[in-house]
């Protein structure tokens, strides 16, 4: 059947909110723009729209799976910075505590998202993380080294300071090289931090990119770390953490060493030959 185009701009909404891998990597960055469509939708994000999602994946709300009432939704809207918190008659519900008492915020040149997010290496990730992983792909972490934990430490003030493991992501040796898998995000916490942080953690790349460019940080001498990439979202992360294609379907690397380009091509078959992992 023959698509024929509409008037103006249009903007796709996958069916049912599910990505297609073909659509947003192809079919859509090729044949879109003839037809029209300057974007397109999923659904399956617990997370704002950021300037690092992709164009043909934009995350988006729906109604009765992220918000059930007005008031879900006013919650969103508010924790996503697109509509102030409440004045009037409930203000005093929401206004800070007196001066003599409240702690003075720093200035909002001087604040860092880095003060309250930290990557720590851990030796088993089972008690601070199974549970986000498990909910992420369906069972239990595996018994490996290099176990990476992104901590969000909220700041002075809010109401649950309780620090929490927000991703997750393992580093095996292998090959003399290391194989990155498992990542996974934990995508509330967005919806938890307070705007200045949520616009700077989106503007470092995200807490995916964040805990994956960390671990690269610890990994010592290692020359590579490769990751087996099929989720467009996963990829769209490892693009940003420096990640780049080898030319084997799936199979990413980023380099961490300079290395001769024999040496490259022998690593990327030796990688070749442990997918999928």
């Amino acid at each position: 059947r023959t698509l024929r185009k509409r008037d103006g701009e249009t903007l796709f909404a996958y069916p049912y909110g599910d990505v297609s891998e073909f659509l947003a990597r192809d079919w859509f960055p090729r044949r879109g723009e003839a037809l029209g469509i300057v974007a397109a939708f999923s659904a399956d994000d617990d997370e704002p729209a950021h300037a690092s999602s992709s164009r043909w994946a934009i995350p988006r709300y729906t109604a009765r799976y992220h918000w059930k009432s007005p008031e879900d939704l006013e919650r969103l809207l508010r924790d996503a910075g697109a509509l102030p918190r409440p004045r009037g008659k409930l203000a005093t519900l929401f206004a800070p505590a007196p001066a003599s008492i409240a702690p003075t915020p720093a200035p909002e040149t001087t604040r860092n998202w880095r003060d309250h997010l930290h990557t720590w290496e851990v030796n088993d990730a089972k008690t601070l993380a199974g549970a986000l992983f498990k909910k992420s792909f369906g069972h239990d972490i595996p018994e490996m080294a290099h176990h990476y934990v992104l901590v969000y430490s909220p700041p002075a003030g809010s109401e649950d300071t309780q620090p929490r493991v927000v991703a997750y992501v393992h580093q095996l040796p292998k090959e003399g090289f290391h194989l990155c898998g498992g990542m996974c995000v934990d995508e509330r916490a967005y919806r938890a931090f307070p705007k200045w942080i949520f616009e700077q953690v989106r503007d470092a790349g995200g807490l995916a990119t964040i805990v994956t460019s960390d671990s690269m940080r610890m990994l010592g001498e290692s020359p590579a770390s490769f990751g087996y990439v099929g989720d467009i979202k996963a990829r769209a992360a490892d693009l940003r953490t420096g990640f780049e294609d080898t030319g084997i379907e799936r199979l990413m690397v980023k380099w961490l060493k300079p290395l001769p380009d024999d040496a490259k091509r022998r690593m990327i078959e030796r990688a070749t030959a442990l997918m999928p992992f």
